[in-house]
């Protein structure tokens, strides 16, 4: 009894062993290593596979049981030239081992486990893991693709899991300043680069990321290893790595940007307070005839504040509607628009009259957007334009004093030629003295005294010239204003001759007495902070009717804010006018503009006119006392030809320089000089 239950035990355990054996996914085979005559590997013979061996490796069940392996898959040997080892020691020693190995002959990966029954065979139990092998390289492949897009992304990439930087691209490490190592150590944290009160916004956005949140992207600041601050947008974004949920963060640098936004600001603030410093009205207008933006001018002008100009009709704040409509037209039509005569009307009823310029502006592509306009007052100008006609009523009226004048002439003439001959014996006696040098300190005393003399001589000259011109301008101009004279036209215009030179000659004296001053430093100076802008806008304001006579513009183009300048403003307003009055007296056409700006600790004023110009011959003699381009009798500019010698002695007493521009006859002439600027005042 038993021997037949253990007989009974065996069988069944026999049938579980089958039962297991055959019905395994995995492929098993057993196997009997067959040995060399040197007792090492050399082949093996299949005893025995189950049936999921057939279904891994496609090898027929029939085929292969009792064959060699060599014979089974020629080649094996070469191909796989570590197997037979492997198996020959776990058939040989016991030791049972694991490994995965790519089966060439049968083009798939498998993993095998391989134990020794007994001695000098092997069974290997294989799984066909292929599929496995596959996903990986596919992985690995997505990731080096992964790696090699975001090291060549301008944006700084990383990827945060479990608290921790576990990826930094090359970006990161460019634009911070870190190295990736400082980025993975364990103890670095990524809020340590951010501002304290962003660190918690970041947290934030990250942890709702993690839940599932749409977290759309944020600005926030990093601070580089300078510690220089980068101003980034951060774009979040969940996905797997390593098996578990991590953020990817996208960081693109807005640095620049920013910066360029702020420059950009701060042009437009610029520009609007250019705008805004303007005394003209300054309008923008769009294509339908409605203001878009104004300046506080155009409030004043007007009465109405800004907020209700703004998308009204242009044309309502005239007094002719239909012209500064047809104005308004014009400019779309032609582009630009000069010097057209219109009346704004004030809330209040006064009305001012202006003269419009404006012209289109566009954008990029070229299309007219709309139009901008400036008005300027012109109210004084009329003014003065009234006051010159009246002047001119009483000039006319004042040539019936010339016959009395006329009389004068000779005398006063044979006077200058006296005071001429006076001068040449004064500098014949100073040569005399020069030339003897017998003694050395008394000629030194000598020459101061007939120096002295001669400042004297042409001071009392000068004041006997001054005292009977002043009477004999003075019934001229009663003569001339004589309204019951029966002087015909001849004799009034003979007179008025008389009234013009006798004043020539007035000025004459005043420039040589002016000269006789600066020369000896005997000419005083009120010297106080004066401001330049209010010197230049003095002396356009007093020439401006000698300009529109001659039917040519004077304009002024001041930088703004000049600091101030230490002078003598009588002074410094008569060395301006002798540049303004020259450039207008050689200019008939186009105009004259006065410019000051600061250059480094100096002050630059500028007269530019589009005269007849300088022959670059005449330069080194301009500031020569009494010298004219023009010598000749009959030139048509008359001058005494000392208000150069006089500009540049009072500019030099200011501790300036006067320069000029020679551009050549018929291009106009630059005559400018500095002066220093002084800022603690």
């Amino acid at each position: 009894m038993p021997g037949k239950y253990v007989e009974q035990l065996l069988r069944e355990s026999e049938e579980k062993y089958r039962s297991l054996f055959e019905n395994m996914p995995n492929g098993i085979a057993l196997c009997r290593i067959i040995l060399d005559k040197n007792n090492k590997p050399a082949d093996f013979e299949y005893i025995e596979v189950n049936d999921a061996f057939e279904k891994l490796t496609g090898l027929k069940k029939a085929d292969t049981e009792g064959k060699k392996v060599t014979e089974l898959i020629p080649g094996i040997k070469e191909s796989e030239p570590d197997l037979l080892g492997i198996c020959g020691k776990v058939a040989l020693t016991g030791e049972g081992t694991k490994f995965e190995i790519y089966f060439e002959p049968l083009k798939m990966w498998l993993s095998i486990s391989a134990y020794c029954p007994m001695k000098g065979y092997f069974a290997a139990i294989f799984d066909n893991i292929t599929w496995r092998k596959r996903a990986e390289e596919s992985l690995m492949e997505s990731e080096e693709k992964f790696r090699n897009l975001a090291e060549q992304s301008p944006n700084m990439i990383f990827i945060f899991r479990r608290g921790i930087i576990v990826y930094a691209n090359k970006r990161c490490e460019e634009i911070t300043g870190f190295k990736k190592e400082y980025f993975y150590s364990p103890g670095f944290n990524f809020q340590s680069l951010t501002l304290p009160e962003q660190a918690k916004l970041i947290t934030e956005n990250f942890n709702r990321q993690l839940r599932g949140e749409n977290v759309m992207p944020f600005e926030f600041a990093v601070t580089g290893k300078e510690g220089n601050r980068i101003d980034v947008i951060l774009t979040p974004k969940v996905i797997k790595y390593g098996g578990e949920d991590s953020i990817l963060g996208i960081i693109t640098d807005v640095t620049e940007l920013k910066r360029a936004e702020e420059e950009l600001h701060e042009s437009s603030l610029y520009a609007r307070s250019l705008i805004e410093a303007s005394i003209d009205p300054l309008i923008t207008i769009g294509r339908e005839g409605k203001i878009m933006d104004v300046n506080k001018a155009t409030e004043q002008v007007t009465g109405v504040s800004r907020e209700h100009l703004v998308g009204s009709d242009f044309s309502d704040y005239f007094t002719e509607t239909e012209k500064a409509r047809g104005v308004y037209e014009k400019v779309l039509s032609e582009g630009v628009v000069t010097d057209y005569s219109l009346s704004i009307r004030h809330t209040s009823g006064r009305t001012t009259d202006v003269r419009c310029n404006a012209t289109v502006y566009k954008n990029n592509a070229g299309e007219v957007l709309g139009v901008f306009a400036a008005a300027r007052d012109i109210t004084r100008l009329k003014e003065l334009q009234e006051q010159a006609t009246q002047a001119a009523e009483v000039v006319a009226a004042e040539r019936a004093r010339a016959e009395e004048a006329e009389k004068s002439k000779a005398e006063l003439e044979k006077r200058a030629n006296e005071l001429e001959e006076q001068r040449i014996a004064t500098l014949t006696l100073l040569e005399e003295i020069q030339e003897a040098k017998q003694n050395l300190n008394k000629s030194y005393e000598e020459l101061k005294s007939m120096d002295k003399f001669k400042d004297e001589f042409i001071n009392i000259s000068a004041h006997e010239l001054k005292t009977p011109l002043t009477p004999i301008i003075g019934y001229i101009d009663l003569m001339l204003g004589d309204k019951k004279s029966k002087m015909d036209e001849l004799e009034r215009e003979q007179l008025e001759i008389c009234f013009r030179n006798a004043v020539r000659l007035k000025n004459l004296v005043g420039d040589i007495t002016d000269v006789s001053k600066l020369e000896t430093k005997a000419m005083k100076f009120n010297m106080k902070p004066v401001k330049v802008e209010d010197i230049i806008n003095g002396v356009t304001q007093d020439l401006m009717p000698d300009a529109e006579k001659k039917q040519i513009n004077i304009a002024a183009n001041i930088q703004l804010n000049l600091p101030l300048i230490n002078a003598d403003p009588e002074r410094l307003t008569q060395a301006l006018s002798n540049l303004v009055e020259n450039a207008i007296k050689f200019t008939d056409k186009g105009g004259v503009t006065i410019s000051a700006e600061k250059q480094k600790n100096e002050i630059l004023v500028k007269v530019e006119d589009t005269g007849i110009g300088i022959a670059k011959k005449s330069r080194d003699k301009l500031f020569t006392k009494f010298f004219q381009a023009d010598m000749s009798p009959s030139r048509r500019v008359q001058g005494t030809g000392l208000g150069l010698v006089i500009c540049k002695e009072i500019i030099e007493s200011h501790g300036g320089k006067v320069r000029v521009e020679i551009k050549g006859l018929g291009k106009g002439s630059v005559f400018s000089f500095t002066l220093p600027a002084d800022e603690e005042i």
